[in-house]
């Protein structure tokens, strides 16, 4: 409403147009402020002003990740079960290690509290940066609303003067086509976001 008074703007088709080159503009400033890193020694390519991924992060990044998984590693082959006929003496000494050594490795070492810490500090870092760098893209969805806002408001005032004016002609309408107005709404949204 105060964009409207301000601007002196007086149809919603007009303001859904400024609106909707707004959600332009926020878009390519999403796209000049998030740009890509150089890639490092291991091919990961981060985005500008991300907290530094050192040695020491990785290796506490795989420490954390193995013993989050500790419950779910599984050997790749299962148990082996052989067959009858063959005694453990029959295998190979590689087939008897894989036999008598079937049970689970011992669980990974959980990381401590410092180790803990750092990664939380890393892990601030990244949001941060994040949410500074998609900034505009989350503004950019307050007027991407308006205009749709606009647009169904403009649609459904329509039918709703049409079925004031000729009540015959608005029964004529099929109930699909509002249906597919909210349809087409959000398929454009799911598929330009």
């Amino acid at each position: 409403m105060l964009l409207l008074i301000f601007s002196g703007v007086c149809l919603q088709i007009t303001l859904s147009w400024v609106l909707m080159s707004m959600v332009m503009v926020c878009g390519l400033a999403t796209e000049a402020w998030s740009r890509p890193d150089k890639r490092d020694a291991d091919g990961y390519r981060g985005w500008q002003n991300d907290p530094v991924r050192t040695p020491e992060i990785m290796a506490l990044v795989a420490k954390k990740r193995a013993w989050a998984s500790r419950n779910h590693i599984k050997r790749p082959s299962g148990a082996v079960s052989y067959d009858y006929e063959r005694t453990l003496a029959a295998l190979s000494a590689g087939e008897r290690f894989e036999y008598e050594n079937q049970h689970d490795p011992p669980p990974p070492v959980p990381p401590t509290f410092d180790e803990r810490q750092k990664l939380r500090k890393y892990t601030r870092a990244y949001t941060r940066n994040y949410l500074y760098r998609m900034l505009p893209h989350f503004v950019g969805w307050v007027p991407y609303g308006v205009v749709w806002y606009c647009y169904f408001d403009h649609f459904l005032g329509q039918l709703s003067d049409l079925k004031q004016d000729d009540e015959d002609l608005f029964e004529r309408i099929p109930d699909f086509v509002p249906v597919r107005f909210a349809i087409v709404c959000m398929h454009l949204s799911c598929t330009i976001s």
